[in-house]
């Protein structure tokens, strides 16, 4: 959990920490309160600063820097998205691919309590305590265009909040 301005919440906007925000829909930015880099480091400052986010996006497999194009019905099946990753600002960090050949909307989270039932997508998201993230591949086998699919789906406890 982020604490600013006497402010609690889980989930902020990229580049903005001090601003609570529900993740997108196909997009999430976590924070990773590290120490400086000072010798000897000095403890982290409980507070996520843009240099310590680090987000996960669905991006157009042909170019990274846009967006994964909205799914037709010719794409709906294909995997011509990228999942990526990017740490830092979105000004100064480029994306890094992580998964390639993800369908359009092929990539999903669902937001639970500790006890994993499924929570009010507004306010700060103080009650969610598992992420469940789902991503939908295909790949171009070569054989009578028909893709391989497979869902991945897992469940991640969110510690340290």
């Amino acid at each position: 959990m982020t604490k600013i301005n006497g402010k609690q919440h889980v989930f902020f906007t990229a580049g903005a920490s001090a601003t609570a925000t529900r993740p997108l829909e196909n997009s999430i930015t976590f924070g990773n309160d590290l120490p400086d880099g000072a010798t000897p480091p000095n403890p982290p400052n409980r507070m996520v600063d843009p240099a310590e986010e680090i987000t996960y996006a669905l991006r157009s497999s042909s170019s990274l820097n846009n967006a994964c194009p909205a799914p037709t019905p010719s794409t709906e099946n294909s995997g011509i998205c990228t999942l990526v990753r990017r740490k830092g600002p979105l000004a100064t960090a480029s994306f890094q691919p992580v998964v390639e050949y993800v369908r359009p909307n092929g990539l999903t989270f669902e937001y639970l309590t500790n006890n994993m039932a499924a929570t009010d997508p507004t306010g700060t998201g103080v009650d969610i305590g598992v992420v469940r993230i789902t991503l939908r591949v295909a790949v171009d086998r070569g054989i009578e265009e028909q893709p391989v699919r497979q869902t991945l789906t897992t469940d991640v406890d969110l510690k340290n909040k």
